[in-house]
């Protein structure tokens, strides 16, 4: 983990409050893993936004390039929405705990709720890399919600829904998840970002029939290095910090606090 400033090199909209923020960030792209995220600084040096924001490595490249998936949600993501190319800013990185790599003999099933595809890509990304044939479950409320819908049918086995029906299933994609015909012979491993009542429902799926389930959890931050214990959630150790023992957690520690 490093704390250096480096400069954006390509900018990508999504839609209207969906952008991805592209650094040549070579350190962080070569050290990075997926689950890991990076706190940015977002001020300027100007007072407000005091505090760094944190987003997950959406995508690294070979050449050194690091991708950040943001959602516009305030000050600060408006700030970097508004930046130019050549702009340069303090990232923290990489810090956290990653998403486990399972055995070749499992079958990864990856499941994303909205912006929570922003480390299930890198993740999605990685396992392909290793030879495993993943299957994604990615949801959002709107058909302009969902980014990449071209790579992501070429590159897995991929279920879509959305909330009001604009693309492909209409409903929750954890619903859409447990309708699909899971083989009771395979082995699966588990891996869901997203709102806590999508995690809670994919966690109970994965509890009731014995799959491993890695859950990453979202929340605010202070100082993002786990000194300030601000992001701490109470799990079945007792309080973790997201920041620090997380953002990933096995489902079974957090399950009965979400």
């Amino acid at each position: 983990m490093i704390n250096n400033k480096y400069p954006v090199v390509d900018k990508i909209e999504h839609s209207d409050n969906i952008f991805e923020l592209v650094f040549s960030a070579p350190y962080i792209a070569d050290q990075g893993l997926p689950g890991e995220f990076v706190n940015v600084k977002v001020n300027y040096n100007l007072p407000h936004p005091f505090l760094r924001r944190p987003f997950s490595l959406h995508d690294v490249s070979e050449d050194g390039k690091v991708s950040l998936l943001i959602k516009v949600v305030g000050a600060g993501t408006r700030k970097l929405q508004d930046c130019s190319l050549g702009d340069e800013f303090e990232l923290l990185g990489p810090v956290g705990k990653p998403f486990t790599i399972p055995d070749i003999d499992c079958t990864p099933v990856l499941v994303a709720g909205g912006i929570g595809i922003a480390p299930i890509y890198f993740l999605l990304k990685r396992l392909v890399n290793e030879d495993f044939d993943p299957i994604l479950f990615l949801g959002a409320k709107t058909s302009g919600d969902i980014i990449k819908k071209k790579e992501l049918i070429s590159t897995c086995n991929v279920h879509f829904a959305t909330e009001d029906g604009s693309f492909a299933k209409e409903g929750f994609v954890s619903d859409l998840l447990l309708k699909h015909d899971f083989n009771v012979n395979e082995k699966y491993y588990f891996y869901s970002c997203g709102p806590k009542p999508m995690l809670k429902k994919i966690g109970e799926f994965a509890i009731q029939n014995n799959f491993e389930c890695e859950v990453s959890l979202e929340e605010n931050f202070g100082c993002g290095i786990g000194a300030c214990y601000g992001c701490s959630i109470l799990t079945k150790d007792g309080y973790k910090r997201i920041c620090r023992d997380g953002p990933v957690f096995n489902i079974k520690d957090v399950f009965e606090f979400l």
